[in-house]
């Protein structure tokens, strides 16, 4: 609730930029039963998450449907933030596996999951920084918060962000300097606004 009246603040003070949409009004929804098969393959990938269902099956299926109903998506992915992704779970999973840094987010984790996770969203990811955390806890909640207000900070706490400073270089005269200091401040405002309202309430 804190988070969303400080949003909406922001976006009453915030600049405000005009911006036009345009779109086709004949637009018509085509192979419309793939919808159907769309809602199964987003079941099964939901079963994974869960582990019921092993990650390679569901890879194997989402590839295989894909490639037979509409092989030029493959073509639209952006692979860089694919990619990004990928490594910052194979960085997140790799640092349990030494055992110094092992020992230390044990201890960092039973002191205060919350901030642990917060401060480890900030070079990790939200998301994966949530998987790796997740064992050495058993108060999930302060790991799912944590993870929550972890994607404010840096560009690379939330995978967000590194997508919402793609768009915007992708306008002719963004510079990177001018993404970085609104958004440094506004995240940094969040930070100071939510991590103490958890403990307060």
């Amino acid at each position: 609730m804190i988070g969303a009246i400080v949003l909406i603040c922001l976006v009453m003070v915030l600049p405000k930029k005009d911006m036009s949409v345009k779109t086709d009004d004949d637009i018509e929804l085509e192979h419309k039963g793939y919808l159907a098969v769309i809602a199964i393959l987003l079941a099964l990938s939901i079963f994974t998450v869960l582990d019921i269902i092993p990650f390679y099956i569901t890879v194997v299926i989402l590839v295989t449907a894909f490639l037979l109903m509409m092989p030029r998506v493959f073509l639209k992915i952006d692979y860089s933030i694919l990619f990004i992704f990928f490594f910052l779970f194979i960085f997140a999973n790799g640092m349990t596996n030494l055992d110094g840094i092992y020992r230390a987010i044990d201890g960092l984790m039973s002191a205060d999951p919350l901030l642990t996770t917060v401060a480890f969203c900030q070079f990790t990811s939200n998301v994966p920084a949530t998987i790796l955390l997740q064992p050495f806890t058993d108060d999930w909640a302060a790991v799912l918060v944590g993870a929550d207000i972890g994607g404010f900070g840096t560009p690379l706490a939330s995978m967000v962000n590194i997508i919402a400073l793609k768009l915007y270089l992708s306008e002719e005269g963004n510079t990177i300097r001018g993404f970085l200091k609104p958004f440094v401040a506004i995240n940094l405002l969040m930070l100071a606004i939510l991590v103490p309202a958890y403990y307060l309430y």
